[in-house]
């Protein structure tokens, strides 16, 4: 409710500061209030360089938030709230939501709380969601990571129950009723799924080959070593 009443959605578009630099555009920008903004970045995949982008969004953000007041507010705090829509390496420890802030590397000591970064895995939330029986004690954050990542919009009325009023749930009903009625959305929408079952068809046939090959190598080494004796 403090969000709804409050939140103002600013423009994405970062100042460029170099000539010839490209336009640098961030996904969302929400001031909360005078001292609290909120900086939201959608990751539909990870590549090099990922991290560096949004540090960069964040930092650009802090700096011109800073020269709006014209002082050096101690009461200034920008978040970063990354959701992080992909596959990590399965040998991460990373939980599902992270907090991220400038330290001092041996004593962990703060160093400032003006700046954090948030990462929210809403594969991780999908999956926690449909593997738990008792939905009702699960973290909040873990519901809403399941909606961002839900595909099933028949689901969205109990995945959001409990976090959301009636009158919201119906609200984001129609506007989902709404796109998926406009063919050109939904055009768009499918070209992604089929570009996403493409590239994941891609590798699945890549690890199946490599599979084959070395369980080929494997039995040819073994009968070679069982002749040679």
């Amino acid at each position: 409710k403090l969000l709804e009443d409050n939140v103002i959605l600013e423009t994405n578009e970062l100042p460029v500061s170099i000539k010839n630099e490209k336009a640098k555009r961030c996904d969302f920008i929400l001031r909360i209030d005078e001292n609290n903004i909120l900086n939201v970045e959608l990751n539909s995949s990870y590549y090099t360089g990922l991290i560096i982008k949004n540090l960069a969004y964040l930092c650009n953000i802090f700096s011109r938030a800073t020269k709006r007041t014209e002082k050096y507010s101690e009461d200034l705090n920008v978040i970063q709230l990354n959701l992080n829509c992909y596959e990590k390496d399965k040998s991460t420890n990373e939980g599902v939501l992270e907090e991220y802030q400038l330290q001092n590397v041996k004593t962990h000591e703060v160093y400032s709380k003006n700046i954090s970064i948030l990462t929210l895995d809403i594969v991780k939330c999908h999956k926690l969601y449909y593997n738990q029986s008792d939905k009702t004690s699960l973290p909040n954050y873990i519901r809403w990571g399941t909606f961002i990542y839900n595909r099933d919009y028949d689901a969205i009325p109990n995945i959001v129950k409990g976090i959301m009023t009636k009158k919201e749930v119906e609200r984001i009903m129609d506007k989902i009723n709404k796109l998926t009625s406009d063919s050109l959305f939904m055009s768009e929408l499918e070209a992604q799924e089929w570009a996403i079952w493409e590239e994941n068809s891609k590798i699945a046939y890549a690890e199946k080959l490599a599979t084959e090959r070395g369980m080929a190598q494997g039995m040819a080494q073994g009968m070679a070593q069982g002749m040679a004796q």
